[in-house]
This record gives structure tokens, C-alpha cells and sequence, in this order.
């Protein structure tokens, strides 16, 4: 024992704390190994390795502890040596965990060999799309368009039941020649980043061809600083990790107001972004740097049916689907010169959570990431040694929520596209009166003068977007009835807007409305 790891990169558990050392509570961030300490037992002199694991019979036979050996082509670095590559960006919902309910779903599915009940939601942060071309058979230059009104509302689901999802409860079905598009994702200009996904295209069903198989496929858009689609190389993308090589890339033309089209493809036979029909779970990584105008980008996972090397025809003979999950544009762990290690959940929330975040209710639950470096060889998925850090890079709290993380320009909304959300919740929400004519006493309930009010009830799927700046308004209607001591009965009703720190009535009793005000707004606080 000549040499041990140490924490050379932390987190105070407590900022205020006067010991600056790395303490048990702290968090460990980063690792190096030392050969010396001095009397107050912090680490004095670390030790210059470059040497990967290679493994020697004389040398090695009796070696335990971090070491992970290969052949020259494959052994790790020693762990120290091992690094974070690539900066995190939020894609919203790309373990597709969070969905919305829809009136059309599918209880019974064939998937693979076997049907299984399979329940289809709305994915919350993906647009159906579909392959939009002029000519199609013979289509050479489509790109995904955002459909304006999904009628069926089957082409693109979030599919959850039994054995659908790579990881977790839930993942992301798209439909024959169909497409989803991912909300805006922000980017740092002159940035580093990996994208990587889960695919699985065993139940894609088109053109059998080993030359142009059917596939899925993914494509990406780029905006520059004034919210336009950019289209003059917005990034290079790197055939590997250590590599200046770099895959060629095709786009379709941006349509004249730069609002759709300007989506860019890799063309090389090899792409990573290429995933043949027949596969199951099949991981892709790509490397991308942003050029200095990229500020954001979206994604487009869809499915094509080549008919040669430039044509396509996504509407004969292409049917069946394809799942998509863990869609991240996250960091990953260089363990040797060539081999990038995605990172996985390190630990559950709970003993029976379906995913390492997710969803539940009125509750959203969060794991800890890690990456594995060697799993078990006799329990697949069971990971025997984790890269010996306690928080990796690119973690947050909420995957979901927007955060502002100091980049710039900060953008100002100019125009936003309005959902709605239909649910009834009815309550007898409060009395107010002890002094009830005892001709009523058995229609209405005595509170002794407390006003009880009643909440109202949000279905669980609607949950997750069920908080600000998502809900803009709601609207409220109530009837107001009474008796009075006359044995009189009244009532009166009124109906407005409710907003997050004001109540705007449109109608009071009748004869308060907007109308009236001139057109302009009573609002309480």
C-alpha cells in the first residue's frame, strides 16, 4: 500500500465550516492518488502516473484493489487518470418518465414475441412530427415538421408497462415514417458536448436491404444568439473522443423565415446516429463542439425508410415502431484513450423505484449517478466497482425544472404556444353563518363562523406540469347560495382568472364585468 486515492476536489458539507480540508461529511468530487501525508493527515505529494492498466501475470497475479486490466487496447487508466468529458445540457423529460393522460389508450400491444397491456400517455417536452418531403416515394430532401393538429394522437407516445423501458417505467414510442422533436435545449457557444441515447429497433418494419436497411435516426437543429435557425456550420462533430477527425454533416434548407426546416444529418455510412431495423437496446454517443453562434438546439427522433443511398419512401412498406430512452447530453467518464463510460444510477430513491428520477403523484423522486466500471460478470446490471467520487459532473436537482446557470444573453419570451388542460373539481368549499333558520339546518352545514375551504384535486398526471411559470391561469366559477333570516333563499354567481398572486373576476353577481370597467381589468391581490 504505497499509494492510495484522495479527494483533491470537494464539496464543504458546511460553505461556512473554518477547516478547509476534505472532511468525512464533505463531497467528493474528484480523485488523485497520493504517496505521503503530512501531521495533519492531508495529502502532500501525489504521484505522476500515466501508465494504463495492463495486466502482467508476475507483476499482477496478487494486485486488488482499483485496478481494471486489459490488453494495451483496452485497459483503463488508473482511476486517478480517468476524466469527465463533454458539459451537461438539460433535455427536458428525455427519460421519458413524465406524461400526460390521452382518451385513446392502447391496452393490449404486441411487443417482440408476447402482447402485454401497454399504457400510452402524451410525453410532456416532445412535438409529434412527420417527415415532411414534396416527393415521397423518391424523397431527397425532407426534414421533420412539426404536426399543427395531431388527430389520431398514436404516432408518437409515452409507452410504459412491462419490459418497454431500457431503464426505468417509461420510454418514448414513435410509429413507422413519425418523429418527435424535443423542446429547446440550451448550449454554451465553443462548448464540448456528448449526446447520447438508447434505441431499440427490433419492431421497425421497412426496407430489409442490407446496403440501405430501414432505421432510426436522429437529427439536430442549432439557433444562434437571436433565436434563429442557424445553419453555417454550427458544430463539428468528432468520430472519437481523442480524435480531430470529424463525420461529414448534410442539412435540409431552412425555410425563409428560419422557422422550420435547417435540420442537420451525419451522411457518413458509419454514423453513430444511424441505428439499423433489428436491434435491441442499442446505445449510440456522439461528440459535438459548438461553433461561437450556437445557443440552443433541439433534437429529432425519427424513423426512415431508405429506398438507395439519397431516396427515401417513409409511406410503403414501412410499418412497426421504435423506443427510444435516456436521452442525455451529459458528461462521461474517459477511461482510456479510446472508451467513454455513460453514466448509470448509483443508487434508487427506494427499494421498488422503477427509475433513478422519477415522478410519482405529488412527489418527484431522485436517485445518485455514478459510472460503473465493472459490472458483475455473473449478475449482468449488478455493478462491483463505481468510479470512487460521491457527486459526478453535471447533476442537479431537477432534470425538469428550468435553472439558471450564469450563461448569457438571457433571453426575454416575445411569444409562447397555450395548452389546455381540462380536469372538473367541484366542492362545497365553505359556510359562513352560525345563525342557520332551522328550516335549513338539514341542507346546510353549521361551521360555527370558519370559513373551511376545500382544495381542489389535480389529476396525477397532470402533476408534474402543475406549478408556475407552466400554469399561466386558472379559470374559477363559483356559486355563492345563502339563506337568510327571512327564510329567504339567495344566491348570486361569479366567474374569473385565477393567477399566481392575484384573482381577476370577470363577472361579479352580474353586474361587475370588464365591460363595465372600459375594458380594463379588477383584479385582487
Amino acid at each position: 500500500c504505497n499509494s492510495w486515492l484522495t479527494c483533491t476536489t470537494y464539496e464543504k458539507k458546511d460553505a461556512n465550516s473554518p477547516n478547509q480540508f476534505f472532511g468525512a461529511q464533505d463531497k467528493c468530487l474528484a480523485v488523485g492518488l497520493c504517496d505521503s501525508f503530512n501531521n495533519q493527515m492531508v495529502c502532500n505529494h501525489f504521484v505522476s502516473n500515466t501508465a494504463t492498466e495492463t495486466y502482467d501475470p508476475l507483476r499482477d497475479a496478487n494486485k486488488t484493489g482499483y485496478s481494471y486490466f486489459g490488453t494495451s487496447s483496452n485497459a483503463y487508466y488508473s482511476y486517478e487518470l480517468m476524466t469527465q468529458e463533454g458539459e451537461a445540457a438539460n433535455v427536458v423529460n428525455g427519460s421519458f418518465e413524465v406524461g400526460l393522460t390521452k382518451a385513446s389508450n392502447v391496452s393490449q400491444k404486441q411487443v417482440g414475441e408476447t402482447t402485454q397491456k401497454i399504457n400510452e400517455l402524451i410525453p410532456v417536452g416532445w412535438q409529434t412530427a412527420i417527415y415532411n418531403c414534396t416527393a415521397n416515394p423518391g424523397c431527397t430532401s425532407g426534414y421533420p415538421k412539426p404536426k399543427i393538429f395531431d388527430v389520431g394522437g398514436q404516432e408518437v407516445v409515452l409507452a410504459s408497462g412491462n419490459n418497454v423501458a431500457k431503464e426505468g417505467s417509461g420510454a418514448l414510442m414513435v410509429r413507422s415514417g413519425n418523429a418527435a422533436i424535443s423542446e429547446s435545449i440550451d448550449l454554451d457557444n465553443n462548448t464540448d458536448y456528448y449526446l447520447s441515447a438508447w434505441v431499440k429497433t427490433s419492431d421497425l418494419q421497412g426496407n430489409t436491404a442490407p446496403a440501405n436497411p430501414a432505421r432510426a435516426e436522429i437529427q439536430l437543429r442549432f439557433f444562434n444568439a437571436t433565436g434563429t435557425i442557424n445553419t453555417a456550420s454550427p458544430i463539428t462533430a468528432y468520430r472519437a473522443v481523442d480524435s480531430a477527425a470529424a463525420y461529414t454533416l448534410g442539412n435540409s434548407a431552412a425555410d425563409p423565415n428560419s422557422i422550420d426546416g435547417g435540420w442537420f444529418f451525419v451522411t457518413d455510412s458509419d454514423s453513430p446516429l444511424h441505428i439499423e431495423r433489428g436491434l435491441d437496446w442499442h446505445h449510440v454517443v456522439l461528440r459535438f463542439h459548438t461553433n461561437s453562434d450556437v445557443y440552443r438546439m433541439q433534437l429529432a427522433l425519427m424513423n426512415m425508410n431508405p429506398i438507395s443511398g439519397t431516396e427515401y419512401d417513409n409511406n410503403s412498406n414501412f410499418g412497426g415502431y421504435t423506443l427510444w430512452d435516456d436521452i442525455q447530453i451529459k458528461p462521461l467518464l474517459k477511461a482510456n484513450g479510446s472508451q467513454l463510460v455513460n453514466r448509470s444510477c448509483r443508487v434508487y430513491p427506494g427499494q421498488d423505484a422503477p427509475s433513478c428520477r422519477y415522478v410519482s403523484g405529488n412527489n418527484s423522486y431522485y436517485g445518485m449517478y455514478g459510472y460503473c466500471l465493472l459490472e458483475d460478470p455473473a449478475t449482468p446490471g449488478q455493478c462491483l466497482q463505481w468510479w470512487p467520487v460521491d457527486s459526478i459532473k453535471g447533476e442537479v436537482a431537477d432534470d425538469f425544472s428550468s435553472y439558471y446557470q450564469e450563461r448569457a444573453p438571457l433571453y426575454y419570451c416575445v411569444g409562447k404556444t397555450t395548452r389546455s388542460f381540462n380536469f372538473l373539481s367541484a366542492n362545497i368549499m365553505t359556510t359562513i353563518s352560525d345563525k342557520i333558520p332551522k328550516e335549513f339546518q338539514g341542507l346546510m352545514k353549521d361551521n360555527g363562523g370558519q370559513m373551511a375551504f376545500t382544495a381542489f384535486s389535480v389529476p396525477p398526471t397532470s402533476r408534474p406540469t402543475f406549478r408556475y411559470p407552466f400554469i399561466y391561469k386558472i379559470p374559477v366559477k363559483v356559486a355563492a347560495v345563502g339563506a337568510g333570516l327571512d327564510k329567504g333563499v339567495y344566491g348570486t354567481l361569479f366567474w374569473g382568472d385565477m393567477y399566481p398572486k392575484r384573482f381577476c373576476p370577470l363577472s361579479l353577481g352580474g353586474f361587475i364585468s370588464n365591460a363595465v370597467l372600459g375594458g380594463r381589468e379588477l383584479c385582487f391581490s
